[in-house]
């Protein structure tokens, strides 16, 4: 774990369990702001990663919130050089991200146990890098704090990012208290350090400093304090074979101007593309890149003989398909138009009388037999479902975001998701705002006839709200046109007699069911 004390007012969080599920075991990273616990989740029976706020940052509460915000928002991402984000959740000391456990070293642990890192493997792990980097920058997510403590060397050559977006409430910090002023990270760009908010151009520059510190041994700050030339023959006195092609890339990475850098990741990695030498030697117990592997002369017979017994086979039915149906036991075309022939000529000659008495014995039956009186059709006491196009977190009074990532297992017909209210420090919303909402929307404006809301929550509350537009506040909706109180788990509430496209369900009581901190809802169904 890094060199940071922990803070006198600290409590001891071993064997501590969070909304009832999570049980923090053992402590992993402690850093100024944050602390990272490996946990059990009871629920799931599995080992979890949880990133804690530290306790006595709770009455910072433009921090807190900052923290709550970035974290529902970096949940959305879904890479696989991400890591993924389970849950948020917390208590009255402290809010809390749970995580995947990563098993794996940071890349700042095999920089200090092992050292630099050969070109050929550091493109390896930075291209990975980049693509995690590239796809959250497509959703509007920049990194802003990237540094070796933060990337992880995981097994079968894989890397994982963590930690996007909550720069920007450890900047809160800085801004409002002198605790948090030094020391800064040294990963930061100039622009951060000036008080700018970071941007994508902020990522490449830290980027920039993990790759030129990865194969060459500098520090951060040795970087920086560095001349172009100092920096150049400092690379080229590398424990590696560093080609000429990266420390201009490099260059042009952490250029103190943001416009001097380049535009995205990607563009970043396409002007690294060098001629890697081979392996001279050094670094030979590091085995993290894959391997490429090669096709010999025998694979590439082997695979043209398939194929071609492949396309002889099929020719073969092609053929076998355009033969002489009397090749398969039929009649030749001949014979079956003459036997028709037959038929017909027989039937014309049959007697007149013949064919009168089969008339009148035909007309006979139609008598006898009544056409059955069409009966009316009677609609099914269970109404069909109308279908849900949309789902829309409502929190007016709150910080406006209640898991929106959740939203769409509400309505995927799957009751093993869930969507859930964030966690609070009573059943009635830790007494801080009178309700929060959830809005799906249908197809059109309908008549609505019922609304099922499937949860095994307990004595929870809430209120019906239908319209044809969402309203900015509650007020907009009007008053609410059905009421559930203290429900026991699944509650179905008649709508007959109202019309609308949007339908929200308001909760005001998250019920008496431990842990009694939210309420998870499965589905809806609307009818």
């Amino acid at each position: 774990m890094p060199d940071h004390p922990i803070h006198p007012d600290t409590p001891i969080l071993t064997g501590r369990k969070l909304s009832g599920r999570y049980v923090l075991n053992t402590p992993t990273f402690m850093g100024k702001t944050i602390q990272v616990w490996e946990a059990e989740d009871l629920v799931l029976t599995r080992k979890v990663a949880i990133k804690l706020t530290h306790p006595h940052l709770i009455y910072e509460s433009a921090f807190i919130r900052e923290f709550r915000t970035r974290a529902r928002t970096t949940a959305q991402l879904n890479h696989p050089s991400i890591v993924t984000i389970y849950d948020t959740t917390g208590d009255e000391e402290m809010e809390a991200i749970v995580m995947e456990l990563i098993e794996g070293m940071t890349l700042r642990s095999y920089i200090d146990e092992i050292g630099s890192m050969s070109p050929t493997k550091t493109l390896d792990i930075i291209s990975q890098v980049v693509d995690a980097l590239q796809h959250a920058h497509q959703q509007g997510i920049v990194h802003g704090d990237l540094n070796p403590e933060n990337i992880f060397l995981c097994s079968e050559q894989k890397v994982k990012v963590s930690g996007f977006g909550l720069s920007a409430a450890e900047k809160i910090l800085r801004e409002t208290s002198t605790e948090f002023q030094d020391d800064p990270s040294p990963y930061l760009s100039p622009e951060q350090l000036d008080g700018e908010n970071p941007n994508e151009q902020s990522d490449i520059y830290a980027l920039g400093l993990v790759i030129t510190e990865l194969i060459s041994g500098m520090t951060p700050k040795m970087i920086k304090e560095s001349s172009s030339d100092e920096l150049k023959t400092a690379i080229e006195q590398a424990p590696v074979e560093i080609p000429n092609a990266f420390f201009e890339t490099l260059r042009q990475a952490i250029d103190k101007e943001p416009n001097g850098r380049f535009t995205s990741p990607i563009s970043f990695r396409s002007a690294m593309n060098p001629e890697i030498p081979q392996e001279n030697g050094k670094n030979k117990t590091m085995d993290f890149s894959p391997r490429t592997r090669q096709r010999d002369f025998n694979q590439v017979i082997t695979a043209l003989l398939t194929i071609g017994i492949v396309f002889t086979f099929i020719f073969g039915i092609i053929y076998a398909a355009g033969l002489d149906d009397d090749l398969f036991g039929n009649d030749p075309p001949e014979a079956a138009e003459s036997a028709e022939s037959i038929e017909e000529k027989t039937v014309e000659e049959q007697p007149a009388s013949e064919s009168e008495e089969e008339g009148s014995n035909e007309e006979g039956i139609a008598e006898e037999t009544t056409n059955p009186t069409p009966q009316a059709v009677v609609p099914s006491p269970i109404f069909e479902e109308t279908p849900i196009v949309a789902a829309e977190d409502f929190d007016p009074l709150g910080d406006g975001v209640e898991h929106p990532e959740l939203l769409s297992n509400l309505f995927d017909n799957d009751s093993s998701t869930a969507w859930k209210t964030e966690t609070y420090g009573h059943r009635l919303l830790g007494f801080l705002k009178p309700g929060v909402g959830v809005v799906v929307q249908l197809e059109k404006s309908i008549s609505l006839r019922n609304i099922e809301i499937e949860t095994a929550a307990i004595g929870w509350s809430g209120e019906i709200y239908v319209s044809d537009t969402i309203g900015a506040s509650l007020e907009a909706w009007g008053d609410p046109v059905a009421l559930i109180e203290a429900s026991s788990g699944t509650a179905e509430i008649d709508l007959s007699g109202n019309s609308g496209q949007m339908i929200m369900l308001w909760i005001t009581d998250l019920g008496d069911a431990p842990p009694s901190l939210k309420i998870e809802i499965t589905e809806i169904r609307i009818s």
